[in-house]
């Protein structure tokens, strides 16, 4: 197992980990579905699984990420059957302004929590 830095986030007294992994070639089986090619699901539990047990316990994710295949996948892996103070999962959302002057403007929401988000926490 890899030891990993942690760092306090903000105020918020969370430790999170210097490096995560990033699931957004994890989220489709092909260019058209996952944003930068995907991986077969298979292919992806597997390396969640391995993730885990080189010591990652930091995933980053979005509901982009094959329309929610990415989130599913977790769901399917080792992180479905420990406990969810144990890792960190990042997610972002897309929020468009109601500015009428602006309607291209817009901002990421970045949310980090302690457990499941929605569609993983289906398991």
């Amino acid at each position: 197992m890899i030891p990993f830095e942690k760092k306090q986030l903000g105020k918020t007294g969370l430790m999170i980990p210097n490096l995560g992994l990033g699931t957004a070639t994890l989220s489709g089986d092909s260019l058209a579905e996952g944003l930068y090619g995907g991986s077969a699901e298979k292919e992806a539990i597997s390396i969640l699984n391995e993730s885990y047990k080189k010591g990652f316990r930091y995933i980053d994710t979005a509901p982009l990420y094959g329309t929610g295949k990415a989130e599913e996948r977790i769901g399917k892996s080792i992180f479905s059957k420990i406990d969810k103070s144990k890792f960190i999962i990042s997610s972002k959302d897309l929020i468009f302004s109601s500015n009428e002057t602006d309607s291209k403007s817009f901002c990421f929401s970045s949310l980090v929590i302690g457990a499941i988000i929605a569609k993983v926490s289906t398991f």
